[in-house]
């Protein structure tokens, strides 16, 4: 039983190191997209990653969680989008 501790205490490490550098890595992207190009550039971008969140939640782990809410603000984040996007030019 104390192997069994062991061996999970060690894949909670591994897992907490994976989330740390991938984490790091996104926030470094994030800084790098903003010098490249502007805030807004960057906080158009952004403002997708809970329907891309959704997406690959979906094709990957064939998971839904999605509510008639939370339909409405995807529509209404892809809405203000647009708007902007439109505005900009």
């Amino acid at each position: 039983m104390r192997q069994l501790e062991y061996r999970s205490l060690g894949a909670n490490a591994w897992t907490l190191a994976m989330i740390v550098l991938l984490s790091a890595t996104a926030n470094w992207c994030v800084g790098a997209s903003i010098q490249g190009k502007n805030a807004t550039v960057s906080g158009l971008v952004e403002m997708t990653y809970p329907l891309f969140t959704g997406l690959f939640a979906y094709l990957f782990f064939r998971e839904v969680h999605v509510t008639p809410m939370t339909a409405l603000g995807g529509i209404v984040v892809v809405i203000g989008l647009v708007v902007v996007a439109a505005g900009a030019r």
